[in-house]
């Protein structure tokens, strides 16, 4: 009966042990994003993420949503049609936006935030459907005092 029972209990372990989920191992993936600010202070042109602490004049909120250009591709061997977009760095996004508050008299942006999200595109008559990034910048002109 001793023997019945152990063989029970090894069967149940093993079934039990090749079934459950294996973790399946995977390289790290780190993916860092930067802003070159160093441009803009050189020219004297404030830029941050948080709000400033010194005395200054709200010129204008900025919102700019900036949809990349789009272009229809077709893989040759199999006459599948997809959405290729643009690529526009981070760098590209402040720039519009400096440039967009420099019409203003501003020398500064702060609570800059640029954001990325997705949307669902269709072309050739709602036949194709993706999705493509779309990125939103907000921020607010000053100039300081």
């Amino acid at each position: 009966m001793k023997n019945i029972l152990h063989i029970l209990l090894i069967g149940i372990i093993l079934i039990s042990s090749s079934c459950s989920p294996k973790l399946i191992p995977t390289g790290r993936r780190v993916v860092i994003a930067n802003l070159d600010l160093r441009p803009y202070s050189e020219e004297g042109f404030f830029v941050s993420s948080t709000s400033y602490n010194g005395w200054y004049e709200p010129l204008c909120e900025i919102d700019i949503a900036v949809q990349p250009a789009t272009t229809v591709k077709v893989m040759s061997y199999t006459n599948y049609r997809y959405l290729a977009n643009e690529n526009i760095s981070l760098d590209e996004l402040l720039r519009m936006m400096v440039d967009e508050a420099k019409k203003y008299g501003a020398d500064g942006l702060v609570n800059v935030k640029i954001n990325e999200e997705e949307r669902e595109v269709s072309y050739r008559y709602n036949t194709y459907k993706q999705k493509l990034p779309y990125f939103v910048l907000t921020g607010l002109a000053i100039r300081r005092k």
